[in-house]
């Protein structure tokens, strides 16, 4: 302790008279009290304290905002709302941007730093080296319905089925890899499928009810709580929900893989 014997004595007898009572005996050589063992108990439980509370101080100080990029699909409302709450338990600032796929290219938003974590279609990501991705949920393409359509009482079918009707292709941001691949997959092999190419799920959702037709949306999008028949579609294709992120962000990379480790936790919850 860098201290003489003498000063260390002196430090606790001053201790004692303040406290009314002795700490130490030293009938036996130096042994506590039982007051002495009490008191250094509830010591360490205060130093503890301490140390955790300028830690955290720190942190305050260091942690700097995460922004959150979402497209607002019903699937992330399962989830965001804890997400925000275990950021807050963190000290974490984590602040929800929504973004339109109809509008916004997700990987420029992250490159030019307007958001930290982006979510949504992990081929996307995949498509820019700059960025990296952490995969989510795996997903499918699924038939969107209205609970009148002919189609509505089966629980899945094959493009073979969607022959001589017109079908709204939900693509979003339109240069999404997987969509394009089922996009050349329809007009090269199903030519009898009338398909219209539509990015807004609102939009489509219109058109199913007023019209009686069919459209193709990621399994992402499924809302049990809307009045739509989702049908699970045999094909190979697959989408993949996933967190993607700037590689070289590398000031606020510990609080990233947080953020994104909080997620796959709350999601698996949901699963």
């Amino acid at each position: 302790m860098f201290m003489s014997e003498s000063s260390i004595s002196k430090n606790i007898r001053n201790l004692e008279d303040e406290l009314g009572f002795k700490l130490i005996t030293r009938q036996h050589g130096v042994i506590l009290t039982p007051q002495g063992k009490f008191m250094l108990d509830k010591f360490k439980l205060v130093d503890q304290i301490i140390d955790n509370a300028v830690k955290q101080a720190k942190d305050i100080g260091n942690h700097r905002q995460i922004i959150l990029g979402i497209t607002a699909i019903s699937f992330e409302y399962k989830f965001i709302p804890e997400l925000v709450k275990a950021c807050k338990n963190k000290n974490f600032d984590l602040k929800i941007k929504i973004l339109d796929p109809a509008e916004v290219d997700f990987n420029k938003k992250l490159l030019n730093n307007r958001v930290d974590i982006a979510l949504f279609q992990k081929d996307m990501f995949d498509k820019n080296p700059d960025i990296a991705s952490d995969t989510l949920v795996n997903g499918d393409f699924l038939l969107l319905v209205s609970p009148q359509n002919s189609l509505s009482s089966k629980h899945q079918i094959t493009f073979d089925d969607l022959k001589g009707r017109k079908v709204y292709l939900g693509e979003g941001y339109n240069n999404i890899p997987q969509i394009i691949k089922l996009k050349n997959l329809l007009k090269d092999d199903y030519q009898q499928i009338e398909i219209i190419p539509a990015s807004r799920l609102q939009t489509i959702g219109l058109y199913v009810k007023a019209e009686d037709s069919c459209a193709i949306v990621p399994s992402f999008v499924m809302n049990s709580n809307d009045d739509f028949k989702y049908i699970r579609i045999q094909q190979s294709l697959k989408m993949i929900y996933a967190a993607g992120y700037l590689k070289e962000n590398s000031n606020q990379k510990l609080e990233i893989f947080t953020v994104i480790k909080m997620i796959k936790q709350l999601i698996g919850q949901e699963n």
